[in-house]
């Protein structure tokens, strides 16, 4: 007999594909979770940023708040009761019958972390984590002429 006749031939292999119910491979689910673990941390890096800015953004408002409070204390005497007087008070000048009122600030700047300018009247000296309310805003001590800003991230335990 010949040899090609020796040659078995078996029956065709049948290849085998994935049911719809079995779940996805992990070498699959790599490269997707790569992807998404990838934005994600450019998101946070966005934000980390941001925040960032606006702690630089409010570090400049409380020079400004804290410089119109030493003009203010320096014209008058005394710090200003609360901080909206130091949109517009008419120092008292001698020999002036009418004075002219003085804007030390325009308005009163916002807190870039909370976007608020809601004052909290407190007596703590150096401002406390127990004065911080949710509002946001300024925390002011009318006693020392103190300015912190109302934000639960600057103050430490």
């Amino acid at each position: 007999m010949p040899a090609f006749f020796l040659i078995r031939f078996s029956q065709p292999q049948t290849v085998k594909t994935r049911s719809s119910k079995s779940g996805a491979v992990l070498h699959e689910l790599l490269p997707v979770l790569a992807i998404v673990a990838a934005l994600t941390s450019g998101i946070f890096w966005l934000f980390a940023e941001q925040d960032q800015q606006a702690e630089n953004a409010n570090v400049f408002q409380l020079t400004r708040l804290r410089s119109a409070i030493d003009t203010y204390h320096r014209l008058t005497g005394h710090y200003p009761r609360q901080l909206n007087d130091l949109t517009a008070f008419q120092p008292v000048l001698s020999g002036m019958h009418e004075p002219p009122a003085l804007t030390l600030v325009a308005e009163l700047p916002s807190n870039q972390l909370t976007s608020s300018t809601d004052v909290l009247i407190i007596s703590n000296s150096p401002a406390i984590l127990s004065d911080v309310t949710n509002r946001g805003g300024w925390l002011y001590n009318p006693e020392t002429g103190e300015v912190w800003i109302n934000h639960k991230s600057q103050y430490f335990e």
